[in-house]
């Protein structure tokens, strides 16, 4: 994480799958769910992040693929998704193994979102609703609840800067970070604004950056971090991209380079880094 460099091949997931799947961590292991498999969403695999080799099963979620997670090192949450476009929030404690449990609700129907956070907070950012009623309203609203009491999401108060959906959110312990995805205020066009919260003050975010240029902006990066660094890498700009790059989250500026993945690809989801 601090070197940058090419990515090396770590292992293998229990099954294949794509489309957004979650990443959550303690700082020892990372748990990745659900996502769009041949026969299932419902898969949560984990690894021990210090040690290659393939992924073990965890258990079941109740959720499935485009949800938003995030995690405070005890407990993972993952919220909504596209399987029948859920508002389920549901939340594991990542050193134990077993099924997800229901937390709460989100405000609506909810989908790919982003979502971060510090040791009390968890954030969830833009996205959109997919009432019941039909329609999607493209958000730019931020949500909350408190990671360690479950409950039913509440709006924040204050918003993103644009509409973002598909966007990569990292977080250091204070400040929550959103960059790139895809701007419903820009006629639905990929973007590369980095935008940032300081988490325990309720305020609108703030203006941080930008991603590297590229034609089209990002869209459907993977996020994650060591706690100083913030680093994305992974998506779909004018073709898919293996580019990584980074940021230091307490520092605003545009991201620079950081290496490749081993190939290029997009929808892997979010990233879980060992550092809280």
């Amino acid at each position: 994480m601090a070197n940058g460099g090419t990515a090396q091949d770590f292992g293998d997931l229990t099954v294949d799958g794509f489309d957004s799947p979650a990443g959550m961590s303690n700082g020892v292991r990372c748990v990745f769910a659900p996502r769009l498999s041949t026969g299932t969403n419902e898969t949560m695999d984990y690894i021990t992040c210090a040690t290659t080799g393939n992924a073990t099963d965890f258990g079941d979620p109740l959720v499935g693929r485009g949800n938003a997670s995030a995690s405070n090192g005890t407990r993972g949450i993952m919220g909504g998704g596209t399987s029948s476009d859920t508002d389920t929030i549901c939340y594991i404690t990542i050193a134990n193994t077993g099924n997800a449990s229901d937390f709460g609700n989100m405000t609506d129907r909810y989908r790919y979102g982003g979502a971060t956070g510090d040791l009390n907070i968890c954030l969830f950012f833009g996205g959109n609703h997919r009432p019941t009623s039909g329609g999607t309203t493209y958000l730019n609203d931020i949500f909350k609840i408190n990671f360690m009491t479950t409950g039913n999401a509440s709006d924040w108060g204050y918003d993103c800067i644009n509409r973002p959906y598909r966007a990569s959110a990292t977080s250091d312990a204070t400040r929550g970070i959103i960059a790139g995805g895809i701007d419903a205020d820009a006629d639905y066009n990929a973007t590369d604004t980095i935008q940032y919260v300081t988490i325990a003050t309720a305020a609108a975010a703030t203006d941080f950056g930008n991603l590297l240029s590229a034609t089209g902006g990002y869209n459907s990066a993977m996020g994650c971090t060591n706690g100083v660094l913030g680093v994305f890498a992974g998506w779909f700009s004018s073709s898919v991209t293996d580019n990584i790059q980074k940021i230091t989250i307490q520092t605003t500026g545009n991201a620079t380079s950081h290496g490749n993945l081993s190939y290029a690809r997009l929808n892997a989801g979010n990233g879980a880094g060992n550092a809280s």
